[in-house]
């Protein structure tokens, strides 16, 4: 992962107003306290599994709210998708049922018989 970011606050220190990522619920902040403009880049591993997220905390909103932009924001990408098994049985269950409809629509086409049957004979 990486990415930009530019933030500033109306705070008189940014202690109060802290920015930075999660990465499986453990918080990193990146802004450093005292200083209410501040940018840079981060860049981390992440793995197949990872739940990732940003956060910009305030404890007191006295002289407003902090603001940060994200830009330049490259994540891992997801390998290529190749069809499970599930999906080939899906395509194989649906091409069976519809042999056996197609076949019960067909018995349903052909002419009935009109003779009558003895009640002994069935």
């Amino acid at each position: 992962m990486s990415f930009a970011w530019n933030y500033s606050t109306a705070e008189l220190n940014s202690a109060y107003d802290v920015f930075g990522y999660l990465l499986n619920g453990a918080f990193t902040q990146l802004t450093l306290n005292g200083i209410t403009n501040q940018s840079g880049t981060t860049s981390f591993s992440v793995l197949t599994g990872d739940v990732f997220g940003f956060r910009q905390n305030t404890q007191d909103s006295l002289f407003g709210r902090a603001s940060t932009t994200i830009s330049n924001f490259n994540g891992p990408t997801a390998p290529a998708s190749v069809p499970g098994p599930l999906p080939i049985l899906g395509v194989g269950a649906t091409f069976a049922y519809s042999r056996r409809l197609r076949r019960r629509i067909n018995l349903a086409k052909s002419p009935v018989s009109t003779d009558s049957v003895a009640v002994e004979q069935l």
